[in-house]
């Protein structure tokens, strides 16, 4: 990636906003990792985290209707200025369970509701990013998975460990999508 073009970008869509972040990097000690945080305004703090393959930046539009907060904008590992990480069920999940109280240091308990995708297939590298059908299925998949839920295409079941318990949740017709997909939710232990 060029991470030059990349802050430019994202400094223009700050400046249609009107806003100005802070940025750090955290380490993620327990995980492996460091992710970057944007931080905007005072008060108490809201943590925006974005799904997909994009950036916390994806928030900077939302922002201006969330006076007298402390918005803390992450790129989640593997995305936007952070650092990569191997990424599977277990990582996912202990990432959630951390990331609020060890990582950025709030003082308030707040509840974190992630959802995930898991889906096996092709893409095509170009320039430092990914594209295909496969990222497509991915983020439509995501579209039906509830707070806490992690939803595995058939694709990516049958690599699965036969360790990991899997309910079979029937095929679904997902939005955008040629035909039905088979979806399981992975069960934890």
């Amino acid at each position: 990636m060029n991470e030059a073009a990349y802050r430019e970008a994202e400094a223009e869509l700050w400046a249609s906003c009107g806003l100005h972040p802070a940025e750090q990097v955290i380490p993620l000690p327990r995980i492996g990792s460091r992710v970057r945080v944007q931080e905007i305004g005072d008060g108490d703090p809201v943590l925006f985290i974005h799904g997909g393959p994009n950036a916390g930046s994806t928030w900077a539009p939302m922002l201006p209707h969330f006076p007298g907060f402390r918005c803390l904008l992450v790129d989640r590992p593997g995305t936007g200025l952070s650092e990569p990480l191997p990424l599977g069920p277990d990582t996912v999940v202990e990432l959630a369970k951390r990331f609020v109280g060890d990582v950025l240091d709030v003082s308030r308990s707040l509840i974190v509701s992630i959802r995930t995708a898991v889906h096996r297939g092709r893409v095509e590298a170009r320039d430092g990013d990914y594209f295909g059908l496969t990222l497509s299925v991915i983020t439509r998949i995501l579209d039906v998975a509830r707070g806490g839920q992690i939803l595995v295409s058939e694709a990516a079941a049958t690599r699965l460990s036969s360790r990991r318990r899997l309910r079979r949740l029937g095929s679904r017709r997902i939005r955008d999508l040629p035909g039905p997909v088979v979806l399981y939710e992975l069960l934890p232990g």
